[in-house]
C-alpha cells in the first residue's frame, strides 16, 4: 500500500497510486504496471500479462489474482486514445473493486476476471466488446 496521503511520487519505479486498495476505500495502493496482451474467455494465456515479456504482474511482484489490464480502462478516450491507450498496463488485484449492476450509484458486483468475458458479447456497451470494456483487450 502507498499509504496516506499518495502522490506522483508515493511509489517505487515502475508504480504508480492509481486505485484505492478496495470500492470505497480512501487508502491508495502502488500498483504495478506490466506489458498487457489480449485475454479473453477464448485466449485465457497472459492475464497477468505478456508471458516472456519481464513485466507480468508476478514479475512486477503483484501474483494472483492480480490482471494485467490495459491502460485504456483507466483513461477518458472520448478525445481520442493516448500513446499508452494500448500498450501500457496496470496490475489490478480485481477482485477487490467493484461495480453498480443496476444503476443505484452502488457498487454491487465484484469486477470480472478477463478471463470469463466474451471478446464478442457487447454485455455493458452498445459499441465495445466485454473484454475491452473492462481493459481485457485493446481498444478500436
Amino acid at each position: 500500500p502507498a499509504g496516506t496521503p499518495t502522490f506522483r511520487n508515493s511509489c517505487a519505479p515502475g508504480y504508480i497510486p492509481l486505485l484505492p486498495d478496495t470500492t470505497g476505500s480512501d487508502t491508495y495502493v502502488c500498483m504495478a504496471l506490466c506489458k498487457p496482451t489480449n485475454v479473453s474467455s477464448a485466449s485465457t494465456t497472459g492475464a497477468a500479462g505478456l508471458p516472456g515479456s519481464g513485466n507480468t504482474c508476478p514479475d512486477r511482484g503483484a501474483g494472483p489474482p492480480n490482471e494485467c489490464r490495459y491502460w485504456g480502462l483507466f483513461e477518458d478516450t472520448s478525445n481520442g486514445k493516448s500513446a499508452y491507450t494500448n500498450t501500457l498496463g496496470i496490475c489490478v488485484d480485481y477482485p477487490h473493486y467493484k461495480y453498480d449492476t443496476n444503476s443505484d450509484t452502488v457498487p454491487d458486483t465484484v469486477w470480472p476476471s478477463c478471463t470469463t468475458l466474451s471478446p464478442t458479447a457487447h454485455t455493458f456497451d452498445a459499441t465495445l466488446t466485454d473484454t475491452e470494456v473492462w481493459g481485457c483487450q485493446t481498444l478500436p
